[in-house]
């Protein structure tokens, strides 16, 4: 699902990922500075690939997608903070 941007960007990034994956985090500071730089040149996709050693990530993926649904800009808001505060998931 389209979680950033303009669905007529011409520029699609497809992030895979895990809410409590270190290197995931590391890619979300990146895609952050993409979003500033190119703003609605860019669409950014994000699909779920929980780690079975993340014991929280599939939940966070569920809780995500329950946002998307209802309230894009709450996910948008569950995205971030989930990032910023990653050490604090357990």
């Amino acid at each position: 699902r389209l979680l950033f941007g303009d669905k007529s960007a011409e520029v699609t990034i497809i992030k895979y990922a895990d809410f409590q994956c270190p290197a995931c985090r590391m890619d979300f500071e990146s895609i952050e500075e993409i979003k500033k730089k190119y703003g609605a040149k860019v669409k950014i996709i994000h699909k779920h690939m929980p780690l079975p050693q993340h014991k929280q990530a599939q939940l966070s993926a569920e809780v995500f997608e329950a946002l998307l649904i209802s309230d894009k800009a709450k996910a948008q808001k569950f995205y971030k903070v989930a990032y910023e505060n990653q050490d604090q998931i357990a």
